[in-house]
């Protein structure tokens, strides 16, 4: 029979075992030891530190399935499940379907959403009005899996928060990483010329509309940074910075991985992405950390590549998860009995 002390199976059985070869006296007297080491081990208490996140390196990238999965981890009572989403707007998706299984697998007392402030508090209005979203005219959810994960989060009862450091914060810790604030403001300009590519906004990298795009882009830049003077004077300034930060000059060669937040990227445009994720990720750990300080159980419904990220950092808490995959059946197997 299992005893659900919080101490390890493999502890309570050699605890067991002793307790037979030293006689009744001893098994009461290490029953009370066992129970006082449940007691010790119910709440967590090794810090979640942001110096154990993983670094997001090309190798962790390509270790990163196509598909979304559930991470689970659980120790002393308190449970932290992960689900690395694959971002989607069709209800249909496998991230919708895993993010409603994960809501029946266990209960869940706070879910903490990517996409939203945390400043805004707990059940912000943003959130909670997403809960009544309908579908556009192409059966798309225009809010992707944010929406099921509100609705599921309201269901069940629990405190919904957004997992988004406010803009200071971000460039405050990317700064200690040695970043500069040019390479912020050069940064959050740079990584907006996909969407352009995409959108239509340009044909390519040298549409001549692309120097008005980055001189419109820097000036928005510059208020979302809250400063008063330009970081960066016109479009001639901008590609100056891009030459020295990248070795090259600006053109037809430009490679939407520039953008990509890979601390061992070929380009110097991905360290500073990196440092700018990572304070993005920081963040995201230690709202896990002070909401497990309230509640017992949260749930995070974020990008696979956080999850990937932050699991060495639950490790040093929880240990190894219980259960990673996309089974719900599986993960209640292994975690739940």
């Amino acid at each position: 029979m299992r005893v659900l002390t919080g101490i390890p199976d493999e502890d309570v059985e050699k605890l067991d075992n002793l307790a037979k070869r030293q006689g009744k006296w001893s098994l009461a007297l290490l029953s009370i030891i066992s129970l006082c080491l449940a007691g010790c081990v119910s709440v967590p208490d090794a810090p979640l530190d942001p110096r154990n996140l993983a670094d997001w390196t090309v190798a962790l990238r390509d270790s990163q399935t196509d598909a979304p999965f559930l991470m689970v981890f659980q120790r002393g009572g308190h449970r932290v499940i992960l689900i690395g989403a694959e971002h989607d707007n069709r209800p249909d998706s496998q991230t919708f379907r895993i993010i409603a299984s994960a809501f029946a697998f266990a209960p869940v007392e706070a879910v903490i959403v990517e996409g939203t402030l945390t400043s805004l508090g707990p059940n912000p209005a943003l959130l909670r009005e997403m809960a009544d979203e309908p579908l556009d005219a192409e059966g798309l959810q225009p809010n992707g899996e944010t929406v099921p994960t509100v609705r599921g989060a309201i269901r069940a009862g629990a405190t919904l928060f957004g997992g988004e450091p406010d803009e200071a914060a971000v460039v405050q810790r990317a700064m200690d990483r040695t970043v500069t604030l040019r390479d912020i403001a050069g940064f959050y300009t740079l990584r907006v010329i996909p969407q352009w590519l995409r959108d239509g906004s340009a044909s390519g990298p040298m549409d001549p509309r692309l120097a008005d795009l980055i001189e419109r882009q820097l000036e928005r830049v510059q208020i979302m940074l809250g400063r008063t003077e330009p970081v960066f004077t016109d479009h001639a300034d901008w590609l100056a910075w891009y030459r020295r930060t990248n070795g090259r000059d600006f053109g037809a060669g430009f490679d939407p991985e520039e953008t990509g937040p890979l601390v061992d990227g070929p380009w110097g445009s991905n360290r500073i992405a990196a440092s700018i994720a990572r304070a993005r990720d920081a963040h995201l750990l230690q709202l896990i950390g002070s909401t497990l300080s309230q509640r017992r159980s949260v749930m995070v419904v974020f990008g696979a590549s956080h999850a990937l990220i932050l699991r060495s950092a639950l490790e040093q808490r929880f240990g190894n998860p219980c259960y990673v995959g996309a089974h719900i059946e599986e993960a209640r197997r292994r975690c739940l009995t």
